[in-house]
């Protein structure tokens, strides 16, 4: 038997319904391999998206902690006190950088410079503390230190008539010079401490205050770089129109005027003459101490300050000039720490057994402490000889 041959034509492949993906059933091992790559997909999304979430909630509770809302008042709660309004500025609190580590080196400020500021009332306070500290209740002292520092001081009487009189009439020469013979000596000394503080005055009002007995009250107080000390400054004068002050020539007396009752004389009100105070206190504030000078000191005085000199000073020569020192104020001079004249320093040569009566001595900003070799010959032999030992401020 003859068999019929094959049509010819294209081959048709067999379709299988279990990888057609229009007919994919339920539960079969192709659909179970699609569910979860969707469900693992949806899992991955979900979970950025609750980290995500979490992270945004951890910030903004950090920053709620950082940044605290401001109750209502104490009097508003129990109402016990006036309502006062609460602005907008009152509830802004800075927002202060938060970090897990150290603190980076860019969010660190930059230190500021340790350098007093020399021209400012508050440094030259803490300069003349020592000085101005004498227990005297009119000083400027405490009122100008509580001042700049922040705390309130009542200011004395004398103080206030001192101030009304600066601010009413100036303080150039002419108007000191006019005001000096109505103000005592001890208004005088207020006036040169409060104006040395706050306001330092010219050379020519200087001079035209302590005329003419060369201080105010018994103490002279040079603030430079304004300021110099001169040799008329250390001696009796009159200040002329212009400020300078010239020394007065004895004046001829008649017999009449040279006599006087005794009634008149020992009268409580007969006017006091400025020479009652003896010069006993001197204080120059960067202000040089010229060399040819120290004779010329007044060897009454109790009180002698040299802070922040522009160049060493002979120092072992004081002790000629001013046996009677009490208080020795070196502040913030910086050369004591150095050889000045050789290999010794400035204050290797001072006889300090000289100053008998030497109490306190001041040393302040120097580079030097109380334990410094050059300190300790200071108190060397006083126990012994029955003086005093001698305080050391550092």
């Amino acid at each position: 038997m003859s068999s019929k041959p094959r049509a010819r034509g294209t081959y048709k492949a067999p379709v299988h319904r279990a990888l057609d993906p229009l007919l994919i059933l339920p539960g079969s091992h192709v659909a179970d391999k699609t569910e979860r790559d969707v469900n693992h997909r949806l899992h991955a999304l979900r979970g950025e998206h609750f980290r995500h979430d979490l992270n945004i909630r951890r910030a903004l509770a950090a920053s709620t902690r950082a940044t605290p809302r401001q109750s209502l008042p104490y009097g508003q709660i129990f109402g016990t006190g006036p309502q006062e309004p609460v602005t907008e500025s009152s509830m802004d609190v800075p927002l202060t950088p938060n970090t897990a580590g150290p603190v980076p080196k860019s969010w660190v400020p930059m230190s500021e410079s340790h350098e007093p500021d020399f021209d400012s009332p508050s440094w030259r306070a803490a300069a003349l503390e020592l000085f101005l500290d004498d227990g005297n209740s009119a000083s400027t002292s405490n009122s100008s230190t509580n001042r700049h520092g922040g705390e309130i001081a009542l200011l004395s009487l004398p103080l206030l008539c001192v101030r009304s009189l600066l601010a009413t009439y100036g303080s150039d020469a002419e108007s000191i010079a006019a005001l000096r013979p109505y103000l005592p000596p001890a208004a005088r000394r207020i006036l040169l401490r409060d104006t040395a503080v706050h306001e330092p005055l010219s050379s020519s009002a200087l001079a035209a205050l302590l005329a003419p007995d060369g201080h105010a009250g018994g103490e002279v107080v040079i603030v430079g770089p304004g300021q110099v000390l001169k040799p008329e400054l250390l001696r009796a004068g009159e200040p002329q129109q212009d400020g300078r002050v010239e020394t007065s020539e004895p004046v001829r007396m008649d017999a009449r005027e040279e006599w006087r009752d005794e009634d008149e004389e020992d009268s409580w009100d007969a006017p006091t003459d400025g020479d009652l105070y003896t010069a006993s206190g001197l204080a120059l504030l960067r202000a040089p101490l010229p060399v040819r000078l120290l004779p010329s000191l007044p060897a009454t005085l109790t009180r002698l300050s040299l802070i922040a000199l522009p160049s060493p000073a002979p120092l072992h020569r004081l002790p000629g000039a001013c046996p009677l020192l009490e208080l020795l104020d070196l502040g913030w001079n910086t050369w004591l720490a150095k050889p000045a004249w050789g290999e010794d320093t400035a204050l290797a040569r001072i006889r300090w057994e000289r100053w008998t009566r030497l109490r306190v001595l001041g040393v302040r900003e120097t580079g030097l402490d109380a334990e410094s070799k050059v300190l300790r010959v200071v108190n060397e032999g006083r126990w012994v000889e029955g003086m005093e030992v001698v305080e050391i401020i550092a």
